[in-house]
């Protein structure tokens, strides 16, 4: 950018620095699913005592949806209200 002669540098772009966040959540969720769908929190812990992986510090929950842990968690949490015919639920 130039300003009355000066020559700013310019600020690096969003897609320079989106790369190598992508390199590193597509790196967690390979060792999500490696590691039998650990938890995000246990990927870091793990990360912070291996030798030879990422730091995982900055990937979020978000980051790393799975599908299959999606799936297993909508199978494991119970109904809030009990059901009044246990019998008839299950057909």
């Amino acid at each position: 950018m130039v300003i009355k002669g000066v020559v700013k540098p310019l600020k690096p772009t969003t897609i320079a620095l989106k790369a190598p966040f992508k390199a590193l959540i597509q790196s967690a969720r390979l060792w999500h699913v490696r590691l039998s769908h650990i938890s995000l929190n246990l990927l870091k812990k793990t990360a912070l005592i291996t030798t030879g992986m990422l730091s995982f510090q900055k990937i979020r929950p978000e980051h790393l949806a799975c599908k299959t842990c999606d799936i297993v968690k909508m199978l494991h949490r119970p109904l809030k209200q009990p059901i009044k015919d246990p019998l008839h639920a299950l057909g």
